[in-house]
């Protein structure tokens, strides 16, 4: 009997059982028209997309999805996992040897002061920043005319004796995978001073957590549609006058925290955002010292919260483990008797100059880092049972073509973008994962990146190098600040 001939029901289930790629459902498509039509059902499209909402041992996540699986119709499934490869194809320079990007639309961001403190969220439509007041906006991209959307009120009141108090806004954001539809928690370290920052006022300074999540209208033919955001304050914690210079914030699931200055020395204070806070300053906290033997001036300080109240730090050419788990709580400032957890490991060989770190990538079994050198792409495995039994592996060798301070630390799992040396010239680069494995105390030396340069392609060859570039992984879309037209943010797509 052929195929063909069997009711579409059954081919369709023989086809979901079969677990095909996408790859041989399109050549399967284009034997007859009966499998052309068997292929569209949607079960089978379902079926497959399960296998990129998931990690496994050796990837994260490789599709995040706007909201739940139910609202795409089969269509929508297909058009999400072609053009997922569609994008990885066009960024892999192994396979192809043409500009990737080409250049979309321009807009002028609404806050120059904070326009590093971006975040492009994966798929690459929507674009998260800072307005003026320190209020949290997004940006629609893929919109006709891309204009900021205001999230959050003003951080603080304009009047005639707050204008010239510093002000200090740091931020991050941590999905939020209880919900279908996609979720963020954002943490906003707000701090004020008064002169060079010595005075803190008090009744402003604060951490705020915010809780955003997509719209979701949902169509008729099931394929529904995201259109905007909405906002949620979910937490407030009052900042004490004391703690100086608060900053370096990282937020994961149900705890946030930050780094701030006390009595001439550096801590981490570790926040449950969930617990009940009425404005008191007696909420309960952990504090973890920042060495400052590994702290040179001005040095970048990079903070992660991890599962099982793990921390992970990059401070200079140094990578720890703190583990919090045993560590009492506290109720007011640090003290000389103050528990500040314990060293699960500290490794000090790198070649961490101009480094930067990654947002941790979770597989099966494991945490994950990239982190960069000056001439080399690491990464870091943290085993989620053996924490300890820690590989760092050498990824790749940079070029001296690569500029490593531009470096942001939106570098993805298997490909990143930075600036090169030359005018206009912008470097992409790929690099693999092997699962062969190094001592402890140091990776061995990896092959060179596999790295070709491009121009950009609205600008001429001489144009500078971009001041900021940052890239969607999931997407390939790019974002960079405009070298001549510093307001400007120029959008780039894959060709």
């Amino acid at each position: 009997m052929q195929l063909a001939t069997l009711p579409m029901e059954v081919i369709v289930e023989m086809l979901v059982q079969a677990s095909f790629s996408w790859r041989d459902l399109l050549n399967i498509r284009t034997t007859c028209k009966v499998l052309y039509e068997a292929t569209k059902a949607r079960e089978i499209w379902a079926n497959l997309i399960a296998e990129y909402l998931s990690p496994t041992t050796k990837t994260p996540v490789r599709l995040i999805l706007e909201r739940p699986i139910n609202h795409y119709n089969s269509q929508g499934l297909e058009d999400l996992i072609l053009q997922f490869h569609r994008a990885q194809a066009r960024l892999d320079w192994r396979q192809t040897k043409v500009t990737p990007m080409i250049y979309d639309k321009t807009f002028a961001p609404p806050d120059r002061r904070n326009f590093g403190k971006i975040r492009l969220l994966p798929g690459g439509r929507w674009l998260l920043g800072i307005m003026p007041m320190d209020r949290l906006c997004y940006f629609d991209l893929d919109a006709p005319e891309v204009k900021p959307v205001a999230l959050t009120p003003p951080a603080y009141e304009v009047s005639r004796d707050k204008r010239h108090i510093n002000r200090m806004c740091s931020w991050n954001i941590d999905q939020d995978k209880s919900f279908d539809v996609l979720t963020y928690n954002v943490s906003m370290v707000l701090g004020f001073s008064k002169g060079g920052g010595s005075e803190w006022r008090q009744e402003e300074s604060r951490v705020d957590v915010w809780r955003i999540q997509l719209s979701v209208d949902q169509n008729n033919d099931d394929s529904g549609s995201a259109s905007n955001w909405k906002t949620e304050k979910i937490a407030t914690f009052p900042l004490d006058q004391r703690f100086i210079n608060p900053m370096s914030v990282s937020i994961f699931r149900r705890q946030f925290a930050f780094t701030f200055d006390h009595q001439g020395d550096e801590f981490l204070a570790i926040v449950d955002w969930n617990q009940p806070n009425n404005g008191s300053l007696n909420y309960s906290r952990r504090y973890m010292e920042i060495d400052e033997d590994l702290k040179l001036d001005f040095s970048p300080i990079s903070i992660q919260l991890l599962p099982n109240d793990y921390v992970f730090i990059a401070i200079n050419h140094v990578i720890s483990l703190i583990s919090l788990k045993d560590s009492p709580t506290e109720t007011g400032p640090p003290t000389p008797d103050t528990s500040f957890g314990k060293t699960i490991w500290q490794t000090e060989t790198l070649d961490l100059s101009n480094y930067q770190v990654s947002a941790p990538f979770f597989c099966t079994g494991s945490t994950r880092f990239i982190i960069t050198g000056r001439s080399m792409v690491y990464g870091l495995i943290i085993p989620n049972n053996r924490p300890k039994k820690r590989k760092i592996v050498s990824l790749a060798k940079l070029p001296f073509s690569v500029h490593v301070n531009t470096f942001l630390s939106t570098l993805g799992y298997n490909r990143t973008i930075a600036n090169g040396r030359g005018p206009g010239d912008t470097q992409l680069f790929n690099f693999i994962w092997p699962e062969e494995t190094t001592t402890a105390d140091g990776p061995r030396n990896g092959p060179e990146a596999s790295c070709v340069g491009f121009k950009l392609s609205n600008q001429p060859d001489d144009y500078p190098v971009p001041k900021f570039v940052t890239m969607d992984e999931q997407s390939g879309r790019m974002v960079a600040r405009d070298p001549m037209q510093s307001s400007n943010i120029d959008v780039y797509s894959i060709a």
